[in-house]
């Protein structure tokens, strides 16, 4: 298959532009997983905060 210049670097174009969207992508999917793990951490140390009040103030209430 004989092609010309120009159609010849419009593949190449192509394919850089198809490579730079799939690198986006993989990106942003990796920045919302990271997101969603700092979610849960977040969440979590609140969980884990609320308990230690609830013991804290049950030890208080058995001191009176």
């Amino acid at each position: 298959m004989n092609r010309s210049k120009s159609t010849e670097g419009f593949f190449l174009l192509d394919a850089v532009i198809s490579l730079f969207v799939v690198s986006v992508i993989i990106i942003e999917i990796f920045v919302f997983v990271l997101n969603i793990g700092g979610a849960a951490v977040k969440t979590t140390r609140q969980i884990n905060e609320s308990i230690n009040l609830r013991n804290r103030s049950a030890v208080e209430l058995f001191e009176y």
